[in-house]
């Protein structure tokens, strides 16, 4: 909030100045300082676009002194609002919800809705939550994978909020299936699209055991009905973080993980996170763009006892 605010009280001092209202102009910038400097004491992990943000308002602020002698001052003090506002901008535009800005993927296959209510209880399930790594060689159904999908980054809220929190909503996991075993479709490799409740195909065949190999040929991986691989494009969170921010993407892939064990639970299915794999194989088989990295693989079957 105090970061719109901060936007806000900005562009009203670009109008002011733009309309020549000196006296406005100059009460809205030193308001516009006060609280950007407010803003970072409440944030104080500034990425590299934050520290040029600031650095560019306080060169717009100093230059709009008449005081501050310096050739082309005026020009200058122009040329610095207009690099801090689209700085911002892009700030900004850091923040919007992913979903809102990904475009319709081609041969997207429609989930089953989830369900929101169960007879198990959160307290049943947290208490019944094992790593399971032993599977009966039968399928799940569709309606069991769309409803784990969901519990991992499935959309609960108008505005694009998921079920698993996010460091500043950037939302910067991926989350990909390995199909051997569902009802109703086909083995191959999908990747789970929250906006839509679907799966976009990325390729069709058998990819499990492919993905055993990748994961240090742990058998689990190639016995499971499908696996769930939970990715990530750190650069969603470090440009708005910096440094840290790789550290709130990995807690973040935990809380969605947690959410498969609670969730399988309820499905009488079991699971466990697989982090022992060859990262550059995994990307490979799965055919991950350059900047996702995949940081789980999560086995899901029938459990055998």
């Amino acid at each position: 909030m105090l970061g719109w605010i901060t936007f806000v009280l900005f562009l009203l001092t670009l109008l002011s100045g733009i309309l020549k209202k000196k006296r406005v102009h100059s009460y809205l910038a030193f308001l516009t300082l006060f609280s950007l400097l407010l803003h970072t004491y409440y944030n104080r992990f500034l990425s590299q676009l934050c520290i040029f943000i600031l650095l560019f308002f306080f060169l717009t602020f100093i230059t709009g002194f008449r005081k501050f002698k310096i050739p082309r001052r005026r020009v200058l003090h122009t040329l610095f609002a207009l690099l801090t506002l689209l700085l911002t901008l892009f700030h900004i535009y850091s923040f919007i919800p992913l979903q809102r800005r990904v475009e319709a993927v081609k041969g997207e296959i429609t989930l089953p809705s989830p369900r929101y209510s169960s007879n198990v209880s959160i307290e049943e399930a947290l208490l019944k939550r094992r790593s399971i790594r032993e599977y009966q060689d039968k399928p799940v159904s569709l309606q069991q994978v769309a409803q784990i999908l969901w519990a991992v980054q499935g959309i609960t809220s108008k505005w694009g909020g998921r079920t698993a929190p996010s460091a500043g909503a950037t939302y910067p996991l991926e989350v990909y299936i390995v199909v051997r075993k569902v009802e109703n479709l086909e083995p191959g490799v999908y990747r789970y699209i929250p906006s839509t409740h679907s799966l976009s195909i990325i390729a069709k065949g058998e990819y499990s055991q492919k993905l055993m190999e990748a994961s240090l040929n742990q058998k689990w991986v190639g016995d499971a009905s499908f696996n769930l691989v939970i990715a990530a494009d750190f650069s969603r969170t470090t440009r708005v973080y910096g440094e840290r921010g790789i550290r709130y993407v990995y807690l973040e892939a935990g809380h969605a993980a947690q959410n498969v064990y609670l969730q399988v639970v309820s499905l009488n299915l079991g699971c466990v996170v697989v982090g022992a794999f060859n990262d550059n194989l995994v990307k490979s088989y799965l055919k991950l763009p350059q900047n996702v990295q995949p940081i789980y693989v999560v086995p899901v079957g029938i459990p055998l006892k």
